[in-house]
């Protein structure tokens, strides 16, 4: 049977992740054979990668006035009534960076450039934000890479979320069992071929320019593959350019129109869509036909 691939290799090299502001292959890291992996180093490195960002990789960090061990960029807004809470580890804001009043952020935990945190949001602890994010709800534990929008309320925990990713109102991902017992995962089209991950907190991966319509249910360990197209509740794995509807039916998500709503994404990000991006998805597209079958 095809294999279920590993959706955030497809759209960018591993090494060009980004985490905390720099790319992975600039980190150490030991390597990672399967998705959870760099979402349980992450946990473990965080406070290291934050002191390697303040002290070597950005000199426009600046200590906030007030707490101790919150690090800020330049021409960020922070509005009233933001609370910080850095005694489990620092706080990293890059530049232009807005942060809605009422918001609880949570160290360890970056902030990337340009990104906007809707009011009422809580930004537990490790987590790292790409640039151009905007995010809302709650969070913690989880890597999002650039231009991903999850605004409002909802949560995600222990996952990573691609680039390009939206989020509708209400979409949640389920972090732990029902059980309490460790996570497992499908690691193929076969539902009995299941990993224990060893993780009892484990969210989902969701590739590069998925879609969740709201109020999504997502449940713990699911692999969603590039340009996935949710709706409902997801109980198992989403190929890539996967249409999985309400009544739990499936249909191929066009390249064609994959091409298109790419176009208008970046358009509302002042991006322009380049050849490249084009060959990418197509790419993409050719490359997971596997999971559609």
């Amino acid at each position: 049977m095809a294999q279920i691939m590993y959706p955030i290799t497809l759209i960018k090299n591993l090494e060009d992740i980004e985490i905390c502001g720099m790319r992975l292959g600039n980190l150490e890291h030991p390597g990672f054979k399967f998705w959870w992996e760099i979402i349980v180093w992450l946990r473990d490195s965080i406070t290291q990668i934050l002191k390697l960002k303040t002290q070597n990789y950005n000199s426009n960090l600046k200590a906030y006035e007030s707490p101790k061990d919150v690090y800020v960029g330049n021409n960020i807004v922070i509005s009233q009534y933001v609370v910080f809470d850095p005694s489990g580890g620092q706080i990293v804001i890059d530049d232009e960076v807005k942060i809605g009043p009422f918001s609880y952020i949570e160290g360890p935990c970056y902030i990337g450039e340009n990104c906007q945190i809707m009011p009422h949001s809580q930004i537990r602890k490790n987590t790292s934000i790409g640039h151009h994010c905007k995010i809302g709800g709650e969070v913690s534990g989880s890597i999002f890479q650039p231009y991903t929008n999850k605004a409002h309320y909802g949560f995600i925990g222990d996952s990573y979320i691609g680039s390009w990713v939206n989020l509708g109102a209400g979409t949640s991902c389920s972090n732990l069992k029902n059980t309490y017992g460790n996570v497992k995962c499908q690691m193929s089209n076969v539902k009995s071929d299941r990993i224990d991950t060893g993780q009892q907190f484990l969210g989902s991966v969701i590739g590069d320019y998925a879609k969740a319509a709201i109020n999504t249910s997502i449940y713990t360990g699911k692999i969603i593959g590039v340009y996935a197209q949710l709706f409902g509740v997801i109980d198992e794995n989403v190929g890539s350019f996967v249409m999985k509807m309400p009544d739990d039916s499936q249909k191929e998500f066009e390249l064609d129109a994959a091409i298109r709503c790419q176009k208008r994404m970046f358009e509302r990000r002042g991006v322009a869509q380049t050849e490249d991006d084009v060959k990418m998805l197509e790419r993409a597209f050719e490359e997971t036909r596997g999971e559609r079958n």
